[in-house]
């Protein structure tokens, strides 16, 4: 069962019971802890917690604290994000502990407002006064039990990664990801391992991207694909830690980044084969400085059509090395532009596509990264690489069928950037030269004055 039915049904059913029974404790309690400790575990849980729930549960934030460690954990339909707190010197808890279910939003803003070095909590049954610098608030909560149970990874399939490395595959696939929940599959990002390469993939079936990854030791097979909002906050911990080990089994992946663990659900529909519709060859390449070429597309958004859709002409001359972008027009004009490739190879074509896909894809990079662009017909998909990386890290475009779509490219009047004459120089150069002379002039008369 999908997590977030799972956590529902669980949930539901305790509030049910709740309102035959009534979860009560009798535990009475104070913990003091330093601010920025509690602050940053906060951080790190508070952004799972559901917002719109039915569970009241998975709203609030768990919040247990025990002898030699406090746990948090914050959840929703997706994820879960567990983080405990260990450190001896950063805490003290004066009597047997216990804890309850904050309010989610209310305790991740009162807590970001505590001013002070210490804060102290003091717990009696399943309410709470939070004490700092002279503050005292009152904050009531659930009981512990009324939390669902986090599922149990056993981990069949498991590795670890540098942080850095997933952080830079997570980026470069997930905007990729369908935005739409016509095929729910397409709303995660594939995960692959297979003979020891791991892959990313985000494909939303007009366009694709993949990172690879060769893992160390022996690892087994697997396929998992993963929420893209579970993707995204993962990556936020990323920073935190230098490794991260990933467990999958059937129905979860679980991440351990030190002492915070990401607990996610997989979807469960089959993921197309993406690799069918990779191009096994190209007719036409084309580089260019990433930082470059998303400048001149951002400007080609200008002209976005009333949906705020942008369509991108190229017409590539590649033996003059001679490259142009149009726009569709527009009521208020059309876009073009001229530009000369670092380098280019092949036959001339002619194609059009969504300017907001390369746009994703250039914006996960450097600006000082050089990309080159391989096309091997108008009407199939074209790949975009990063130079010097492996030939399986790649984006794929399926093309828009236009007018545009060509074998033979004629480019007429080429302006490329280079080719651009100042108009102002000669009239700079002209000032300059009457300055100098009238100060010429100035000086001779000067000059006759004192002799004088």
């Amino acid at each position: 069962m999908a997590l977030a039915e799972a956590d529902l049904k669980k949930a539901v059913e305790l509030e049910k019971e709740a309102e035959k029974q009534v979860f009560t404790t009798n535990q009475v309690f104070t913990l003091t802890i330093k601010s920025e400790v509690l602050r940053e575990a906060v951080r790190k849980v508070g952004n799972s917690v559901s917002k719109n729930s039915p569970s009241q549960a998975l709203q609030g934030i768990y919040f247990q604290v025990e002898d030699n460690k406090i746990t948090l954990i914050g959840g929703n339909s997706n994820f879960y994000t567990k983080t405990v707190i260990t450190d001896m010197e950063s805490f003290r808890v004066q009597g047997e502990g216990g804890g309850l279910i904050f309010p989610g939003r209310k305790f991740v803003d009162l807590v970001n407002r505590v001013t002070g070095k210490h804060v102290t909590i003091e717990f009696n049954k399943l309410q709470t006064l939070i004490k700092f610098k002279g503050a005292k608030m009152s904050l009531a909560g659930l009981h512990l039990d009324q939390y669902p149970k986090l599922p149990s990874v056993n981990g069949q399939l498991s590795f670890s990664v540098p942080s850095a490395v997933l952080a830079t595959m997570y980026r470069r696939t997930v905007y990729a990801t369908s935005k739409s929940e016509t095929r729910p599959v397409l709303t995660g990002v594939n995960h692959i391992v297979k003979d020891g390469i791991f892959r990313t993939i985000g494909c939303d079936s007009h366009r694709l991207a993949q990172q690879s990854y060769q893992l160390t030791g022996e690892v087994e097979d697997g396929n998992h694909v993963i929420p893209a909002d579970s993707i995204n906050e993962v990556v936020k911990h990323l920073k935190d830690v230098d490794m991260v080990t990933i467990r999958f089994d059937k129905s979860y992946v679980l991440y351990e980044l030190d002492d915070t663990t990401i607990y996610t659900r997989t979807l469960h529909d089959q993921y197309p084969d993406t690799d069918r519709i990779i191009p096994p060859d190209f007719s036409t390449k084309i580089q260019f400085r990433a930082g470059e070429l998303r400048e001149l597309l951002s400007r080609a958004t200008l002209y976005a059509n009333d949906v705020g859709v942008t369509t991108a002409h190229i017409l590539v001359d590649a033996k003059n090395g001679q490259v142009r972008f149009l726009s569709d027009p527009t009521q208020y004009g059309k876009f073009q532009e001229d530009i000369r490739p670092l380098s280019s190879e092949g036959k001339d074509i002619g194609t059009s596509f969504n300017v907001a896909y390369l746009l994703d894809m250039l914006g996960a990079i450097s600006p000082e990264e050089q990309v080159v662009l391989c096309f091997t017909s108008p009407k199939t998909p074209f790949v975009i690489r990063v130079s010097g990386t492996s030939s399986s890290d790649l984006d794929l475009v399926t093309p828009i069928r236009t007018t545009y779509m060509k074998d033979s490219v004629v480019i007429e009047d080429f302006n490329p950037p280079e080719a651009e004459v100042d108009p102002f120089a000669e009239d700079v150069a002209a000032a300059a030269e009457q300055a100098q002379e009238n100060g010429s002039g100035e000086s001779e008369a000067v000059e006759g004055e004192t002799n004088a």
